[in-house]
């Protein structure tokens, strides 16, 4: 028998097996780092780069947050309501982007549901912030008449009294400010013009910046158009009080010194330096087309995250141990074979995970354990293959060759129906499901690989090279 078989085969093999193990070190390096660590040691830029070189983590093993958003679209005209959704999804994704949230998931589900997943994050209530603000700035002129009037319209628990009507064109709107001696907040009513004046439609950037006292603020550019309405705002009120009002609420009310012609404003608020930061983000990215209330929240812990790892790699572990044993007691020699095979099947499916940057979850693990299982299935039906021609008496040579061709359709039927299962909970599960598909799929196309390829080479070389007259099975 000619070694050219053997060659072709073997240097496919090794090539494979050697480009995986490279890439599964690489993950397991970049782990072995605690993430504040990398972040310290890699640039933005750098950072990106290795992170598409590893198997990514799901929220269930890496901790983070787990959100479902609806959104209320009662108020939405009826021609904008079809994609709205969209909308919202849209700049709640440019926030998140922004906020640099690695590999986040936000998707529509159903008609007015939106989840949204953030890995790695552990605030819960800054992430609910962060996507459910609806940032809707305005800037309003205070009605300068009334506003000493302001308390005849205020009950003692600083709410608007139903039965004292306001002046015309005139709203009850409140700056909360915290009372630092008592801790608590109070509510200041103003009273401003209904018109708007201007609106954060025309803003182009916002920024944290420091006023007095290096005090955190946000600074606002406006665009071209929205600069000039602003300059004519300013020019035309000087004395009087603008109000600047993101979601109902005062947060600031200036008098206008003089015009304002470079079109830029400040909002301040008694901010800490993270708010301030988390305002500019999500003025930047705008305003939600629609409000949005959060229906679920759940918060997985990084601890929850490492004892699903340690538990499923113990799982993994078992498994492999228990197989490896059983194929060397029911198939001797041949099981040897069989447990190599294995091994380059599990390096496989890591190396091809990483290379193309999927992502491992919890039941993607289990997946990983099932595949260690079924991995062996198609060597056992070659191996019963060969034992059935050996008992009719053919030579060694001529079972094996039986043996593997009597044996290909079988496990080609098994294997696509399998992956046919598999296609369908890539398709409709969600992020879980679909890294238990993933793993399934790359598993069962490594083993059929490792059975037809490496097994077939290993047996053609020790009959048809090293010449052995009896097989060991």
């Amino acid at each position: 028998m000619s070694n050219k078989p053997f060659m072709w085969r073997f240097v496919i093999i090794a090539i494979v097996f050697i480009i995986s193990l490279v890439l599964v070190v690489q993950t397991f390096n970049w782990y072995k780092i605690p993430e504040e660590k990398r972040k310290e040691i890699y640039s933005q830029k750098e950072y990106e780069k290795h992170y598409k070189k590893v198997i990514k983590l799901g929220l269930d093993l890496q901790g983070g947050i787990h959100l479902i958003l609806g959104a209320d679209v009662s108020n939405v005209k009826q021609s904008e309501k079809r994609d709205v959704v969209e909308r919202i999804i849209t700049t709640i994704r440019s926030r998140i982007d922004e906020f640099g949230v690695s590999e986040p998931i936000i998707k529509k589900e159903g008609n007015n549901k939106i989840v949204v997943e953030l890995p790695g994050m552990k605030d819960p209530e800054r992430a609910i912030r962060l996507v459910s603000e609806t940032a809707f700035l305005e800037f309003k002129l205070l009605d300068e008449i009334n506003q000493p009037k302001v308390y005849l319209f205020v009950d003692e628990d600083g709410n608007q009294k139903m039965e004292m009507p306001l002046p015309p064109n005139d709203e009850l709107l409140f700056m909360e400010k915290k009372n630092v001696d008592v801790g608590t907040i109070e509510k200041v009513p103003f009273l401003l013009k209904k018109t708007t004046l201007l609106t954060g439609s025309e803003l182009k950037t916002a920024n944290v910046e420091f006023g007095q006292l290096t005090t955190p603020i946000v600074g606002l550019t406006f665009k071209p158009k929205g600069g000039r309405t602003f300059a004519k705002i300013t020019e035309e009120n000087v004395g009087k009080r603008l109000a600047i009002v993101l979601n109902g609420k005062v947060m600031s009310a200036p008098v206008i010194k003089q015009k304002i012609p470079n079109g830029r404003a400040i909002i301040e608020g008694n901010f800490t330096l993270q708010d301030a930061k988390d305002l500019s983000l999500v003025l930047r990215a705008g305003a939600l087309p629609a409000p949005v209330q959060i229906l679920e929240n759940q918060t997985v812990g990084p601890t929850l995250g490492k004892d699903s790892i340690a538990k499923g790699g113990k799982a993994l572990l078992l498994g492999l141990i228990l197989v490896f044993l059983f194929m060397l007691i029911a198939y001797k020699g041949s099981g040897i074979i069989v447990d190599l095979a294995l091994f380059i099947v599990l390096i496989t499916i890591l190396g091809v995970m990483s290379l193309f940057n999927f992502t491992l979850t919890f039941p993607g693990i289990a997946g990983l354990v099932l595949t260690v299982g079924m991995a062996v299935d198609a060597n056992i039906i070659i191996f019963e293959r060969i034992k059935e021609e050996k008992a009719r008496g053919n030579s060694a040579i001529a079972s094996m060759r039986r043996g593997f061709g009597k044996a290909f359709l079988t496990i080609l039927d098994a294997n696509i129906t399998t992956l046919i299962a598999a296609a369908v909970l890539f398709q409709f599960g969600t992020g879980p499901l679909k890294g238990f598909a993933i793993t399934l799929t790359i598993g069962i196309l490594a083993s059929m690989f490792a059975a037809l390829v490496f097994t077939r080479m290993c047996f053609e070389y020790l009959i048809g090279t090293v010449k052995i007259k009896k097989i060991s099975i």
